[in-house]
């Protein structure tokens, strides 16, 4: 809710008390001009954000510290298991088509543009497979690139603007 909902919900008492609405001029405004408690707050998103940071952060550790005990195997199931869950999350937010909020949306497909990325290079890591900065680059921009359209997302757009802009950068100065 904006601030002019606001202000509009904090006059209807006065302007009812004073004659100048009916109660069911007020009733009609106070519907129209609902609070909407769903959306959460700038505190809200930046404790979350807070928190997932940290969590992760945690976790990244974790499995860093005992990266060299894993096997290959389950060195795998770390590089695709957060691919297959960032792909299931979004497989969720299309399925809920337009009754998904547009920064769910967004969260949705910059997480599995991000995962998809940390997925690439974790297995060229696993396989000791090499290759240069601008490949990677490239590849994972093209992966990414569906997710634009499918999921509607502006902010994977930007990454791929700025990701192929690089890799340009790299064609033609590399």
């Amino acid at each position: 809710m904006n601030s002019h909902h606001r202000w509009l919900l904090e006059q209807l008492p006065k302007w009812e008390g004073e004659g100048l609405l009916s109660t069911d001029a007020a009733r009609t405004l106070r519907e129209r001009h609902m609070a909407d408690a769903s959306q959460p707050g700038a505190a809200q998103i930046i404790m979350g954000s807070l928190g997932a940071l940290l969590i992760g952060t945690g976790l990244i550790t974790i499995i860093g510290f005992n990266w060299d005990d894993f096997s290959r195997p389950l060195r795998l199931v770390f590089a695709f298991l957060p691919l297959l869950l960032s792909q299931l999350f979004s497989l969720r937010v299309m399925l809920r088509g337009d009754a998904s909020a547009a920064w769910v949306r967004e969260t949705a497909a910059l997480l599995q543009a991000l995962c998809t990325g940390a997925c690439i290079a974790l297995v060229s890591q696993i396989y000791n497979l090499g290759g240069e900065w601008p490949d990677f680059l490239f590849w994972w921009c093209l992966l990414s690139l569906p997710l634009v359209w499918v999921m509607r997302s502006g902010s994977v757009a930007i990454f791929y603007l700025i990701g192929i802009a690089e890799w340009s950068i790299h064609q033609v100065w590399g």
